[in-house]
């Protein structure tokens, strides 16, 4: 979190649309604060009461005059513990740190990032010190080049094989692909949901691609630019918070992005999007419509 914005402020919300931050009104009368509350209370709902522990990061204190530092510390650190107090999420918090941006990438490392850095070796290497199979690498790259290059934002499993088969260089007995395909899971590079039934034979290859298409949903849309044939599918999700598919269909349909439209038309290409909305806790399937998770419902 920002330290040098009031924790009691109203939170401003802002999209990245092409590398520029714009301003999104999203009617939540949520401080600064109650952000941090909720993302704390859904780390807690993923690790549960387990050994798992969070490490509150304050960032910017460059941007508190240094005669008023440790007096901010000192009552951020308060007001977070007495926030905490009680709840589900209190045993998960570890520390709570301050960093100064000013000396990233100086000569002078900050100290809490120093802190920060031994404590995920400390936790960190007794189960990540794998080896890995340096021919898993190449992989990263060929799959952001085909991204790129034909506007695919995934790939069948079997088309991952077989690319795999291609830049990896090693014979079929030791391409361990799901290994693989998990190691770029967790970095980030790619999506692979091998247990759930619908993705379980997709890998996704563009993630910042699925982030933009699933943020469409979550930009309001102004009644002057609904389409009349949309109108009350868009009080349903501003309102209640119903996400019919249809309205997920227009909105994709009508975005004007070419890769947009081509991979949200049939619905089995949607019910992937909408598959990995509900892994991200983001949506709830039900018999008959789906439901924007409390907190992620945009709002007029």
């Amino acid at each position: 979190f920002n330290a040098s914005l009031n924790l009691n402020a109203r939170a401003k919300h802002t999209i990245n649309i092409d590398g520029e931050e714009h301003p999104v009104d999203q009617g939540l009368d949520l401080t600064n604060h109650d952000l941090l509350e909720e993302w704390l209370s859904i780390i807690h709902q993923v690790v549960g009461n387990s050994d798992a522990f969070v490490v509150i990061v304050g960032t910017f204190l460059d941007q508190i005059p240094k005669e008023e530092r440790e007096q901010r510390k000192t009552k951020i650190e308060d007001a977070i513990w007495k926030q905490a107090k009680g709840k589900c999420y209190e045993k998960n918090i570890h520390s709570i740190i301050f960093v100064d941006n000013s000396l990233a990438g100086s000569d002078t490392p900050d100290e809490g990032v120093l802190w920060l850095r031994q404590k995920i070796v400390e936790v960190t290497k007794p189960t990540l010190e794998l080896p890995l199979p340096l021919c898993w690498l190449p992989f990263t790259v060929a799959v952001r080049d085909l991204a790129k290059k034909q506007s695919v934002p995934w790939i069948t499993l079997r088309q991952a094989t077989d690319l795999a088969r291609v830049v990896c260089r090693v014979p079929d007995d030791n391409l361990d692909v799901p290994g693989m395909l998990r190691f770029h899971h967790h970095l980030g590079h790619v999506l692979h949901y091998n247990e759930i039934p619908g993705l379980d034979d997709k890998v996704i290859i563009d993630v910042a691609w699925l982030l933009k298409v699933i943020s469409l949903l979550f930009v309001p849309t102004p009644k002057e630019y609904q389409d009349p044939k949309f109108r009350r599918h868009y009080d349903m999700l501003y309102d209640q918070g119903i996400l019919l598919e249809d309205l997920a269909e227009h909105v994709w349909q009508s975005s004007g992005h070419p890769s947009c439209m081509a991979y949200t038309k049939t619905p089995q290409q949607r019910s992937v999007i909408f598959k990995v909305m509900a892994e991200f806790s983001l949506l709830c399937d039900t018999e008959q419509s789906m439901s924007i998770v409390e907190g992620a419902q945009p709002s007029r």
